[in-house]
């Protein structure tokens, strides 16, 4: 049996939204409407939510619609929105939507901010004011058991992280006194709440970083510090971090030897976290294996996420080198030849499968096909089916898929299809391209898509579209 991602969908039609046997499962919302701060949530087997902005007789709202997983609207509300408030950050989580709000004045962000609550099933919405937002975009926006966690950056290169408790007005920031600069590599929040487990990584942008992990409360204070295994040999470069089905933690990174040795200079890393104790660290080199002359200290490897199933997970690692062309310019009749930096060309990415134990129990390495990036940020992701392990991308108009079973024996070759073959020469129809996952089988495509004609001309049109992978 073959198994494709069928897209339950006629990319040909465009129109309203519609549920109907047979026809595409879909929203479009046009952007001469809803503007382009339109923004989506999942909610798991809820449904979906769009966030939108409205102007009536000078007052702003905020609107919310809510769809079933059929993409059948179930609900609109709105709320009103002070001067310069919108929306920054959105999650879901168990039955409740949550909306932060921040107010900027000429793009600069203020501390002031609006905390909302929807109710999925209810209908109803709570609102209470907060401050001490940070001036800069938030990430990895976070609710757990009514508690809010989040990232941001604090200057150019530290992040750091931040915590609004339930029912609480002010936003604390993670408090590590006398610490020299330091980003937060990633975290995981509690599941009822009561604080975070942080890695932490110091100096990030030099040579001599150091990571360490931090348990935290709400209120943003370190109950525990524990410094990462130093071997003295090894230098470990960042850090991903996933709570396992037993109660532990696993993270995983890059590192590089102090001391180059050839092609095992580089590769990942995996430590067991349990009872506030590192086990001992595993470490494994890349495997190199390039259809390029390139010398390895030209290759660069960025780091993913982990994507966790109870009893595995597994962790992206890709690689790429930076591209220049050549041009040859003259003084005075001497000619020069200069490089000029066209972007970063990835190569591939290897997928690290681990058990509980750290140990890594699979690996695999994805290639990738003529890719050119001119911003560094990793491709691949892995989404663990009920029956199966999916692993894709999304490339423009374009979609990679390769699938395996739990035994990680190949069901489904490397392929890449269209996802709307539809398009014309004169360039591209669709931008801004992101498949998520939803529920069981389900995932949602998402993007701008510009009607069919003469695309100078139309006004795009912000879609949803259910995919089912069978």
């Amino acid at each position: 049996m073959k198994h494709i991602l069928l897209l339950l969908l006629v990319f040909a039609l465009w129109g309203s939204a519609t549920a109907q046997t047979g026809k595409p499962v879909r929203l479009e919302f046009p952007a001469e409407r809803y503007s382009t701060e339109l923004q989506r949530v999942l909610c798991d087997t809820l449904g979906v939510c769009v966030l939108y902005p409205s102007v009536v007789n000078d007052s702003s709202y905020c609107h919310i619609l809510q769809y079933d997983v059929n993409m059948v609207k179930t609900n609109e509300s709105r709320f009103p929105l002070a001067e310069r408030l919108w929306v920054t950050a959105s999650a879901f989580s168990r039955d409740r939507l949550y909306i932060l709000c921040q107010k900027t004045n000429k793009k600069k962000k203020e501390p002031e901010g609006l905390l909302v609550t929807y109710d999925m099933a209810s209908h109803a919405l709570e609102q209470r004011p907060v401050n001490g937002l940070p001036a800069s975009d938030i990430h990895n926006f976070t609710v757990r058991g009514g508690n809010i966690l989040f990232t941001a950056y604090v200057n150019s290169n530290q992040t750091n992280l931040f915590f609004l408790p339930k029912g609480e007005t002010s936003i604390q920031a993670l408090r590590l006194t006398n610490a020299p600069d330091y980003t937060i590599d990633d975290f995981v929040a509690a599941d009822d709440g009561s604080g975070a487990t942080v890695c932490v990584n110091t100096s990030p942008n030099s040579k001599n970083n150091v990571l360490w992990l931090c348990e935290t409360d709400m209120a943003g204070l370190p109950l525990r510090v524990v410094d990462f295994p130093d071997t003295g040999e090894t230098r470990y470069q960042n850090a991903r971090l996933t709570r396992m089905g037993d109660g532990s933690y696993l993270i995983a990174g890059t590192y590089q030897l102090r001391k180059t040795s050839g092609n095992t200079a580089t590769g990942i890393y995996a430590i067991r976290y349990n009872a506030h104790r590192f086990g001992t660290p595993q470490e494994y080199p890349f495997k190199h294996t390039l259809a390029t002359s390139r010398n390895n200290s030209d290759v660069l490897f960025l780091s993913g996420r982990i994507y966790p199933n109870d009893s595995i997970c597994a962790f992206v690692t890709e690689s790429f080198y930076p591209e220049y062309r050549y041009t040859t310019t003259y003084s005075y009749g001497v000619p020069t030849t200069e490089p000029v930096f066209m972007g970063y060309r990835f190569m591939d990415a290897e997928v690290h499968v681990f058990d509980t134990s750290g140990s890594r129990i699979w690996n695999y390495s994805v290639p990738f096909d003529n890719l050119m990036v001119t911003n560094l940020t990793t491709h691949l992701r892995v989404s663990f089916l009920p029956s199966y392990i999916i692993y894709y991308y999304t490339l423009n108009q374009t979609l990679t898929t390769m699938l395996t079973d739990f035994q990680f024996n190949l069901l489904d070759p490397i392929r890449t299809s269209e996802l709307f073959p539809s398009s014309t020469s004169k360039g591209p129809v669709s931008y801004n391209i992101a498949l998520s996952p939803w529920y069981g089988n389900n995932f949602i495509l998402s993007g701008y898509r510009f009607r069919q004609g003469n695309a100078k001309s139309k006004m795009p049109v912000y879609f949803l579209n259910k995919l089912r992978y069978e």
